[in-house]
Parts: structure tokens; sequence; C-alpha cells
């Protein structure tokens, strides 16, 4: 499949923000602690880059490997309440920052996965998909997570 210009530097401008997230997620499972504030910028950069990723037409490839999330947590910060529809009223449930993390880090991987065996119009596909169908949410979950750790701990707390 034919991808222009403009589609491999989309491409590779996603690739490479979306390898700095995993990199950052695969810390967090060495224990390795973050300043809140930090993974909040990388999120809302890959947000910001997903939301203009051109929309492709995928072949019938399909990643070799399926990635596996690395084991986060957060312990007691890792819990929080939210509702999933902003429009209904319903009873809040809990949610994980963990499970929110591991799910865009898994979406993100098929893609990367993708990109470096050269198949760019899936790797973006695959990117723009997931994005609107999957990890956007998890993204503004966790954003708003670690936003009320960082400003109820002030940005010298790390998690």
């Amino acid at each position: 499949m034919t991808v222009s210009i403009e589609e491999q530097i989309d491409a590779k401008n996603f690739y490479d923000s979306a390898v700095l997230f995993c990199k950052k997620a695969e810390s967090l499972s060495n224990a390795v602690c973050l300043n809140p504030s930090d993974l909040i910028l990388l999120i809302m950069q890959i947000y910001t880059i997903a939301m203009h990723l051109p929309n492709t037409e995928p072949s019938t490839w399909q990643a070799d490997e399926i990635p596996t999330s690395p084991d986060i947590s957060f312990g007691n910060r890792d819990c929080y309440w939210e509702i999933y529809d902003p429009f209904v009223l319903e009873e809040p449930v809990c949610g994980s920052l963990s499970d929110d993390l591991r799910s865009i880090f898994v979406d993100l991987s098929k893609g990367i996965i993708l990109y470096e065996q050269g198949h760019i119009a899936d790797a973006l596909w695959e990117w723009r998909f997931d994005f609107r169908n999957h990890w956007s949410f998890h993204a503004v979950d966790a954003i708003r997570v670690l936003n009320s750790i960082a400003m109820e701990e002030g940005d010298n707390e790390r998690i």
C-alpha cells in the first residue's frame, strides 16, 4: 500500500512519541518512580499527535507478535472512581491507573510492531483505530488521575 510523504512524516512522529511512552511505561514496571506531571505531558503529547493521524486503509497484514503489557502498579493510588458516559446519570465504577497505562501501552505497541516491520499504512490505521475506539478514553482518565495526584501532592510527588 502506498503511503504519501506526509503520512510517512505523521507515522514517524507518532512512532517516536509512542516508543517514548512505551519505554516510560516499561520503566514503571521496574519500580522507577516518575513525576506525575512528566507522565501527563507524555500522554498529552501522544494524544495530541493521535488526533491528527491520517485515515489510511489497512491491508490484510497483521503483526506477528502480540504485545504484552508491563507489570505496572501504583499501590494505593491505582484505583479511582469514574463514570463511563458523562451524559448519563449512573453509579460510579472503579477505574485503574495501571490498567489505563497498560491499555495505552498495548494499543501503541501493536502499531509500533507494524511500523518496525515496514507496514506504515497498517501502523497508521492501527494507531488511529485504537485511539478513536479504545485508548483515548484511558488516556483522558489517566491524565485526570495523574493531575489529581500532582495537584494534591505537588509536582515533587513520585509515583
